[in-house]
C-alpha cells in the first residue's frame, strides 16, 4: 500500500524515527505496581498500571509467551510470592529472571539444561509465542528480565483466554532460532555482555537506484529481501519512506527500513529516477498509485495497527500532514 504526500526528506525520516522511538521509551527505574494479564489461547502477556480511576487499566507493554494451559486456571487472580535469577525446574532444567506465583508456577525465560546462559534449549525457546511450554510460563529472556526487574512481589496475576484478540497491544513477533543460526545455545535477546549474537545485526539485501518514465508503476520491494539476526526472512517487516511521485519527472530519495524482533535495525537508501514520460494531465490521479490511510487500516488487527503507530509514531503523524510518503508491503 502507498500513501502519496507533498514533501518530505529520508533525513527527516531517520530522525523522526529516532525521536519517536526515544518518546516511547519509558523509564523504570523501580520496581511498580503493575498488573500481569496473561492470555492463554494467544500466548500473549500485557502489563498495566493504574490509570486515573485506580483501576489497571492503561496497557504499557506486551510480550508473547508459552504457557502450560492443563496447570492454570482460567479467570482466577494469582499474585507474585518471590523471585529468582536462576531456578531449578522440576524437570531438571533452568531458567532465568523467574517470577514465582502464588498458584505454583512461574514466570520466567525458557529452558536451559544447566544455569548457564550458554546452554539454551533451542526447541524450547521456538514455543515461546506459538506452543506449549512445560508447567510454567516461557518468555525469552529480554522479557523474562523486564518483568523480572520491574514488577515486584505481591503484584497481581491473572489468567484468561481470548483467541481473537491477544490484547490491547497486540502481541509482538518473537525471533526464532534455526538448524543454520550461528549460536543456538544463546537466547538472541539476552543482554549479557558475551553473548556472541551482540555482533550480528538485521540486514536488507537487493536494494538499488530504480528507473521507470513517469506514469509507470514501480514496484519498489521487487529483489528485496530482510532478514533478522537470526537469518530468518523478514522482508514483509520491511517499510519504505521517503517522498516520490511515479508521474512525475525527479529523482527521488527513498530509504528502507527494517527492526527485527531483538530491536535490531538498518536501513538503506536508494535513487528512483522518474524520467520524462507521458504528461499527466491535471486533475488526473493514477489510482495504482494511491491509497488512503484506512485502505491500509483495514489490513491490520487493532493490536498491529497499534504496534506500527508506536514504532514509527512520530513519522505517521508526518504522513497524515503531508510531510512524507510511506509505504510498508
Amino acid at each position: 500500500m502507498r500513501i502519496k504526500r507533498s514533501s518530505g526528506l529520508v533525513g527527516l525520516c531517520i530522525m523522526v524515527i529516532c525521536l519517536v522511538m526515544f518518546m516511547n521509551r519509558k523509564t523504570y527505574a523501580e520496581q511498580g505496581d503493575y498488573m500481569l494479564k496473561v492470555n492463554v489461547a494467544s500466548g500473549c502477556i500485557t502489563v498495566y498500571e493504574k490509570g486515573g480511576n485506580g483501576e489497571y487499566n492503561v496497557a504499557v507493554k506486551a510480550f508473547s509467551c508459552s504457557t502450560d494451559d492443563t496447570i492454570v486456571k482460567l479467570d482466577e487472580t494469582y499474585s507474585i510470592t518471590g523471585q529468582q535469577e536462576w531456578k531449578k525446574m522440576s524437570d531438571g532444567t533452568y531458567s532465568q529472571y523467574v517470577m514465582e506465583l502464588s498458584n505454583g508456577i512461574s514466570i520466567c525465560s525458557s529452558s536451559y539444561t544447566a544455569e548457564s546462559k550458554d546452554t539454551l534449549d533451542m526447541a524450547r525457546f521456538n514455543e515461546i509465542g506459538s506452543g506449549n511450554s512445560v508447567e510454567n510460563v516461557w518468555l525469552c529472556t529480554a522479557d523474562a528480565k523486564w518483568i523480572y526487574e520491574n514488577c515486584k512481589i505481591g503484584n497481581t496475576v491473572v489468567f484468561y483466554s481470548e483467541v481473537n484478540n491477544p490484547g490491547p497491544l497486540g502481541k509482538p513477533e518473537t525471533i526464532k532460532l534455526n538448524n543454520q543460526s550461528k549460536f543456538t545455545n544463546w537466547d538472541p535477546t539476552d543482554s549479557d555482555e558475551n553473548n556472541p549474537w551482540k555482533n550480528s545485526s538485521a540486514r536488507i539485501e537487493g536494494v538499488r537506484d530504480i528507473e521507470i518514465t513517469a506514469g509507470e508503476q514501480a514496484d519498489l520491494f521487487q529483489n528485496i529481501k530482510g532478514y533478522d539476526i537470526c537469518g530468518n526472512d523478514v522482508t514483509k517487516n520491511i517499510i519504505i519512506m521517503g517522498s516520490y511521485d511515479f508521474n512525475k519527472e525527479g529523482t527521488y530519495t527513498i530509504m528502507y527500513y527494517l527492526k527485527d524482533a531483538t530491536g535490531s535495525q538498518i536501513n538503506k537508501s536508494a535513487n528512483l529516477i522518474v524520467k520524462k514520460g507521458k504528461k499527466i494531465q491535471s486533475g488526473q490521479t493514477d489510482m495504482n498509485n494511491t491509497a488512503t490511510a484506512s485502505e491500509i487500516s483495514r489490513e491490520k488487527s487493532n493490536g498491529e495497527k497499534m504496534r506500527i503507530l508506536i514504532e514509527i509514531g512520530i513519522a505517521a503523524f508526518a504522513v497524515a500532514f503531508g510531510i512524507i510518503r510511506y509505504t510498508k508491503r
